[in-house]
């Protein structure tokens, strides 16, 4: 089964990414805060919706970690945040993808399902 790991320090936000990702019937391992590269290689998630503005870390500096590493950079990652700005972060750090909070669920919803299936 396909895993996405969802790292979003907003309760709110990361239990409505939670119940989108479920929708595609995949393993869903949700993070209020950025884990260690580690963790993500035990994970081994096909996917990571990462929230750009957490509390230890920008979330596109941890992209770029992730994509720099070679166990780890095919794992899909897409960046969320409020930031207007978050496409050209993403495109910076190689990311897949990003999104402007508050996103569009249904479009959320596609990219979710190509990265999974």
């Amino acid at each position: 089964m396909k895993t996405v790991l969802i790292i979003e320090d907003d309760d709110d936000t990361l239990h409505l990414l939670e119940e989108m990702a479920k929708m595609a019937e995949v393993q869903v391992i949700l993070r209020s805060k950025v884990v260690s590269l580690r963790e993500i290689e035990e994970i081994n998630p096909t996917l990571i919706l990462l929230d750009h503005w957490l509390d230890s870390q920008l979330g596109g500096d941890f992209c770029l970690k992730i994509k720099q590493n070679e166990k780890m950079k095919d794992i899909a990652v897409v960046l969320l945040s409020c930031d207007k700005d978050i496409g050209q972060i993403a495109m910076a750090n190689s990311a897949d993808g990003a999104f402007e909070k508050p996103f569009d669920i249904n479009e959320l919803l596609a990219v979710i399902d190509v990265y999974v299936n």
